[in-house]
């Protein structure tokens, strides 16, 4: 399955417009996505999808950051970069093809995940603290979220895909 690529920018201004940055405690960081796939029973509009997740960004600027380390100090840096939404289409089966049934626990949800690019540097480097992935199937639509855990853990997640939704 090829995948299509969107950058989707937060909508201006944010909620944190008057802010560079956000301070991170030192003490509490785990370098790791928290990954999630949501299950939707319908197809999605691509277009109302992006001006939502634009919409959400807009109040979760911290997911549109960049992730700086600089002499111990932790931050992220609300550059409003975009965030990376890859498309992919199996419209000839459904994601019980690839899901164990309605399981909350999975054993492997990576086909449904926006990969990190190979050799991408997410510490004072360029690569997105959040990542999106819509799979289209068959009357469904797969939502896969890599969500870095410096955004904010089990909660902050939960709360920015009610947001989204």
């Amino acid at each position: 399955m090829s995948f299509i690529q969107r950058l989707v920018l937060p909508k201006l201004p944010t909620a944190l417009a008057t802010h560079a940055h956000a301070d991170l405690p030192g003490y509490d960081l785990w370098l790791h996505n928290i990954d999630n796939v949501h299950v939707l029973p319908t197809e999605l509009d691509v277009p109302k999808f992006e001006e939502a997740l634009s919409k959400a960004l807009q109040l979760y600027p911290h997911a549109a950051g960049q992730l700086r380390c600089s002499d111990g100090h932790w931050s992220i840096e609300l550059t409003n970069t975009t965030v990376p939404v890859d498309i992919g289409y199996k419209l000839d089966t459904s994601s019980d093809s690839l899901l164990n049934g309605d399981w909350v626990i999975q054993d492997d949800i990576s086909p449904f995940l926006n990969q990190q690019p190979i050799g991408a540097n997410l510490v004072n480097g360029g690569a997105p603290l959040l990542r999106l992935n819509l799979t289209f199937f068959s009357n469904e639509t797969c939502i896969g979220v890599s969500w870095h855990h410096t955004l904010g853990d089990a909660i902050v997640p939960s709360r920015f895909m009610h947001t989204l939704s």
